[in-house]
């Protein structure tokens, strides 16, 4: 009798067992947050881990998700895989805030459901006081005038050379484009922008300079802790609208941390007009060069040419730059190999360089270009001398050729604040070389007592190309 026992016991266990499992329903018995109260800032996101436990095979069973109120917030289920564990696997949710306010987010799988209350508050703050200092054209990458907007507690001060903010709280500077005209900003909507338009506000950015990163364009200082802090301001609207001499200034800004942040302001906005006076310029050139680039803009539309205007003291070859020196880049009709044909230049509008529209009997206005390789190249008409450059954008020349190498250039043309550079040149402009496609760039580099400065320089290559 006792062998016989032992001979059906492992039969009759396994049947057991058999029966047990048979038994087991394939269900999810059940579902875990890792956090049912989430507060969360306007414009950023956050996350939520569901935990699924199962029985049977229920591994695969799937996750639904929904909103209370769509307007303040948006569910998702993460691109990552499920992290399996045992008789449980884990979602990962993605929460984005859309407006202020309160609602739920729902957590379904199989009968099973789980809720999160999610609450989006958005930071507002309350400015007190407004500085504006208005640089004009202070930047060759820009024709408008750059600004720089304060809006900030009734604690803040900034000193007369701008240099040092004192106070405690969260200051807001805007680097604002205003069109030329304009000393204060106008009633419009400003948004974001990284291009030369009036009427926007520059992105913020970090610059580098002695290992230090350096907040430009638009961001917000915190002193509330005692220790400055920097937060740049990527994008955004502000609106401003004036009664009298009383504005109101109200918007939306987006940080570097993808917060929003709503500013408003009303009072009156101090002034500081900082801007460069319109000067007149009549040089006295003496002497020239001239180069032949061919068709540098490959439309089948006109050859260029650069001149270089000089006055007695200048050697190009030199690394000082004593006296002035006038660049000039015509475009001419196709075939004038030798020579600079007679007839009035005038200076290309904005959209027509932009569209390479280089058509004969034009100029090439003045403006900066940065290759790829770091550096910034002087492009079109310039006018230099020992201490400053400037950038011209219209204004005409009128050019006769005499014979051979011998011109004769009347020139008035303006930078974008209104200076004007005007004269009569009368000698020889010798025709120094065809450039080959292998000797694509000239560079004559210029430096003053005050540092290097952007050299002369001109890029033998079709532009953009």
């Amino acid at each position: 009798m006792k062998t016989i026992f032992r001979s059906g016991l492992i039969p009759a266990i396994a049947c057991l067992l058999f029966l047990l499992s048979s038994c087991v329903k394939d269900e999810v018995t059940g579902i875990k947050l890792n956090n049912q109260q989430l507060s969360i800032k306007l414009g950023q996101t956050d996350s939520l881990e569901a935990v699924v436990s199962y029985s049977g095979e229920m591994n695969n069973a799937p996750v639904t998700i929904s909103v209370g109120d769509s307007k303040i917030l948006s569910a998702s289920l993460s691109d990552t895989k499920r992290v399996q564990s045992g008789s449980s696997f884990t979602q990962r949710i993605v929460i984005s805030s859309l407006a202020p306010g309160t609602t739920t987010v729902n957590i379904s799988s199989g009968s099973r459901s789980i809720t999160c209350t999610v609450t989006v508050t958005q930071t507002t703050l309350t400015m007190e006081q407004s500085l504006v200092v208005n640089y004009g054209v202070a930047s060759e990458l820009f024709d408008n005038n750059i600004c720089s907007m304060y809006l900030m507690p009734s604690s803040f001060t900034v000193d007369d050379s701008l240099g040092n903010i004192s106070g405690t709280g969260q200051l807001v500077h805007l680097e604002l484009l205003l069109s030329p005209s304009q000393l204060a900003p106008p009633a419009t909507t400003f948004k974001a922008s990284q291009a030369d338009i009036a009427n926007t506000f520059q992105a913020g950015y970090y610059y580098t300079y002695n290992d230090q990163s350096i907040p430009m364009g638009s961001y917000m200082v915190d002193l509330s802790s005692g220790n400055v802090s920097y937060t740049l301001i990527k994008n955004g609207t502000l609106t401003v609208s004036i009664n009298g001499s009383a504005y109101h200034i109200e918007g939306d800004l987006t940080t570097e941390t993808r917060e929003v942040i709503h500013i408003t302001y009303s009072g009156t906005i101090s002034v500081k007009d900082q801007r460069e006076k319109p000067v007149s310029i009549s040089p006295n050139f003496t002497k020239g060069e001239l180069y032949y680039v061919g068709d540098l803009y490959n439309m089948n539309l006109s050859d260029t040419y650069v001149a270089y205007l000089e006055t007695a003291d200048v050697d190009l070859s030199s690394s000082t730059l004593n006296g002035e020196v006038l660049v000039l880049q015509f475009n001419t009709y196709q075939g004038f190999t030798s020579y600079i044909p007679t007839g009035t230049y005038r200076m290309m509008t904005k959209s027509a360089l932009s569209s390479f529209l280089v058509k004969p009997l034009t100029l090439v206005p003045g403006y900066i270009y940065m290759p790829g390789d770091g550096v910034y190249y002087s492009r079109g008409s310039w006018y230099y001398d020992s201490d400053s450059r400037r950038k011209l954008t219209t204004g005409s020349v009128t050019l006769n050729w005499i014979s051979g190498s011998s011109y004769q250039i009347d020139y008035t043309l303006y930078d974008p604040i209104g200076s004007t550079v005007s004269g009569s040149f009368k000698a020889s402009l010798p025709l120094k070389s065809l450039r080959s496609a292998e000797s694509n760039r000239f560079d004559s580099e210029v430096k003053t007592g005050k540092g290097f400065r952007s050299p002369i320089q001109f890029e033998y290559k079709a532009l953009g190309k």
